[in-house]
């Protein structure tokens, strides 16, 4: 992989992620969580699981799903991205 095409990715997995995680936060926010616009990115997953499992609509529950799997990969390309030769 050439080091143009790995910033590119490098950089396109960055703003994905930060755009999920903060899409994750107003989710949050919007369902009466209290969230850190700035800080502890990392407390808000097990309040976005916990709003998962409290959401009673399937449909809703299932897209709160696929946003978590989304961040998931997200994380998992920028550090395969990373770590590729």
């Amino acid at each position: 992989m050439s080091t143009t095409t790995k910033l590119t990715a490098l950089v396109a997995f960055v703003v994905l992620a930060d755009s999920l995680w903060y899409y994750i936060k107003v989710l949050l926010y919007r369902n009466g969580r209290e969230v850190s616009w700035l800080w502890r990115h990392f407390r808000d997953i097990p309040n976005f699981l916990q709003l998962i499992a409290e959401t009673e609509d399937a449909r809703t529950q299932a897209g709160y799903g696929l946003v978590l799997l989304m961040l998931v990969l997200s994380i998992i390309g920028l550090f395969a991205t990373v770590l590729s030769r």
